[in-house]
């Protein structure tokens, strides 16, 4: 029952947010997760479903510790995680400009950029190093 009730509750969270919110999802920005599950698939047969039923929602806190742990992450926990990081948007879209903020091992990797500008589509991605609120 509880489960039941907890799958209903997340897909009507799900329907309210995606009918309430401007997601700029288009078929480019959606290539990253389905070269990410192609990949994943090959590599990972051996999931339990109750590891891809868990219906919690990661949040990342630090960028060095999502880009160390981001090609282990299972492919349900990337595409639900909410990221918190410590960044300024233009910096994603314009990494080589920014290496010394990003560090350059983060500026160079195009995978990970390409990570980060598909959860900024998503629109969960929050850059706490950007201005937020009225000016």
């Amino acid at each position: 029952f509880f489960k039941t009730k907890l799958r209903q509750n997340h897909h009507d969270l799900k329907t309210k947010f995606r009918s309430k919110s401007k997601c700029k999802h288009n078929s480019k920005t959606d290539g990253f997760i389905k070269k990410y599950l192609k990949n994943y698939q090959s590599t990972n047969n051996n999931v339990k479903d109750s590891v891809l039923m868990d219906m919690r929602r990661v949040v990342f806190v630090s960028l060095n510790g999502l880009y160390n742990s981001w090609k282990k992450c299972p492919i349900h926990v990337l595409y639900t995680s909410i990221l918190l990081l410590p960044l300024k948007k233009d910096w994603i879209y314009n990494p080589s400009k920014y290496k010394t903020q990003l560090t350059p091992k983060v500026a160079e990797s195009k995978p990970f950029m390409e990570l980060l500008r598909w959860k900024d589509s998503q629109n969960l991605i929050f850059y706490m190093l950007d201005e937020h609120g009225p000016k």
